[in-house]
């Protein structure tokens, strides 16, 4: 996993998910540009995992 600068509360939460029983649904969302995407495409590599990506059009 690459290294992220200032997501170990963001890591830590996604591998808290990911190691819960049963399914669990997480919705990142906050400002354009900080490594949303490349951070929940990065974590879900190797892991049974779903990634839909979407963005809000007026």
């Amino acid at each position: 996993m690459k290294r992220f600068i200032d997501r170990e509360e963001e890591i830590k939460f996604l591998n808290n998910e990911y190691n819960r029983k049963g399914s669990s649904l997480v919705v990142i969302y906050g400002r354009r540009r900080v490594g949303k995407t490349e951070l929940t495409v990065d974590f879900s590599k190797n892991k049974n995992a779903i990634i839909f990506s979407c963005n809000r059009r007026k």
